[in-house]
C-alpha cells in the first residue's frame, strides 16, 4: 500500500510539473515561430525591423534553453531514489562565506542591493560542496529572474539549536508582465538539502519571497 501511495504521489507530482511548464514552453515557442515566419516571408519594412525580429527570436530561444536546462536538471536529480553525494566535513563558515560571496558579487553586478547578516561564528559542516553550490546557484538565479531590483535583498546566516540557518529574502516586482517561476529549481533544492540531512522551505506573500536552507552542524570545540 505504501509503495502504491508513493508511486501515485510521484505520478501526481510529475503530472503537475508537466502541466505547469507546458504554458511556459508554449508561449516563447509560439512567439519564436511567429517572428521567424515574419522574417522568412519578408514581412518587414526595413533592415532595422528585421534586426528587431532576429533579436526577439534570439531572446525567445534563450528563454526556451533556460527552461529545458531546468527540466534536464530536475530529471537528473529525480530519476533515481538517492543522489550520489560526496559528503565531507569542512570549515562551515569558510564554505558558506565563499559560496555566498560569489553569489552576492554576481547579484550586485546585476544592480541589486544586498543586506548580509552573518552571526554564525565558527562551526563545521558536513556537505557535498558542489551540490550545495548548485542549491545557492538556483536560489540566486531565481532572484535575477523574478526579484525586484529596486528593493533590498536580505541574506541572513546564523546558528540556531546546532543547525545552520541561511535565509534569503527578495521582493517580488508588482508588474503584470512579471515572469512566474516554474519551481523546478526549488524542487531540486529540496531534494539535495533533504538528502544532506537538512531541510529546505520557501514562503511567499504578495510582496516577498523567502527561501531557507537548514543544515546540521558540529560546533568547534
Amino acid at each position: 500500500i505504501q509503495k502504491m501511495q508513493k508511486e501515485q504521489a510521484a505520478w501526481q507530482a510529475n503530472s503537475e510539473l508537466i502541466t505547469s511548464i507546458s504554458h511556459d514552453l508554449r508561449t516563447p515557442l509560439t512567439a519564436l515561430i511567429g517572428y521567424l515566419d515574419l522574417a522568412k516571408e519578408k514581412q518587414y519594412d526595413s533592415n532595422e525591423e528585421l534586426e528587431q525580429y532576429i533579436d526577439i527570436s534570439l531572446s525567445k530561444a534563450m528563454q526556451l534553453k533556460k527552461l529545458t536546462d531546468e527540466l534536464f536538471e530536475y530529471f537528473l536529480v529525480f530519476e533515481k531514489q538517492d543522489i550520489d553525494l560526496n559528503m565531507e566535513v569542512f570549515d562551515g563558515s569558510l564554505i558558506i562565506e565563499q559560496i555566498l560571496g560569489e553569489q552576492i558579487i554576481k547579484l550586485r553586478s546585476e544592480g541589486y542591493m544586498i543586506n548580509l547578516k552573518d552571526s554564525s561564528g565558527d562551526y563545521q559542516l558536513r556537505v557535498d560542496v558542489l551540490y550545495l553550490k548548485r542549491v545557492f546557484d538556483n536560489l540566486f538565479s531565481n532572484i535575477v529572474k523574478h526579484g525586484d531590483k529596486n528593493k533590498e535583498v536580505s541574506v541572513d546566516v546564523c546558528i540556531y539549536k546546532d543547525k545552520l540557518k541561511a535565509s534569503i529574502t527578495n521582493y517580488i516586482p508588482d508588474s503584470p508582465g512579471r515572469v512566474e517561476s516554474t519551481k523546478i529549481g526549488l524542487k531540486t533544492c529540496t531534494k539535495i538539502i533533504n538528502q544532506m540531512g537538512g531541510s529546505f522551505t520557501t514562503t511567499k506573500d504578495e510582496e516577498r519571497f523567502t527561501a531557507e536552507v537548514i543544515l546540521p552542524v558540529e560546533q568547534e570545540k
